[in-house]
C-alpha cells in the first residue's frame, strides 16, 4: 500500500444506541475513527457479477489497519455514507479493503 495512493480523509462510524431523558431508545452513528484511503469505484465487470442486491452505487475503500472495523459500520466520505457491506485483510494487520455501497 503506497501513502500517495491514500489521497481520500474517511471516517469510521458505528451506531450505537443511548437512551434518552424520556426513557426511548435513540440510535445514532458515532465516529470511531478517522483514516486516509484509497477510493477504487466498481469497474462493470465487478458491478454486473455483484452479490450485493440493487442498483446502489458501490465502491472500495483501502485503508492502513484498523482494528475493529465491522460489516454494519459506515464510512463517511466527502458528505457521502457508505455502508459498509464487506471487509478483505490485507497482509497481516497492514491494511484492510472495505467494500461498500451508498447508504
Amino acid at each position: 500500500m503506497r501513502a500517495g495512493l491514500l489521497r481520500h480523509e474517511v471516517e469510521l462510524e458505528r451506531e450505537v444506541e443511548t437512551i434518552a431523558a424520556s426513557g426511548a431508545v435513540v440510535k445514532t452513528w458515532q465516529v470511531y475513527a478517522s483514516r486516509r484511503a484509497e477510493l477504487r469505484e466498481s469497474t462493470a465487470d465487478e458491478f454486473l457479477n455483484s452479490t450485493i442486491e440493487g442498483t446502489s452505487q458501490k465502491a472500495v475503500f483501502v485503508i492502513r489497519w484498523t482494528d475493529g472495523v465491522q460489516v454494519g459500520d459506515r464510512l463517511l466520505h466527502a458528505g457521502k455514507a457508505w455502508q459498509i457491506v464487506g471487509l478483505v485483510e490485507i497482509g497481516v494487520k497492514r491494511g484492510l479493503e472495505l467494500r461498500v455501497v451508498a447508504a
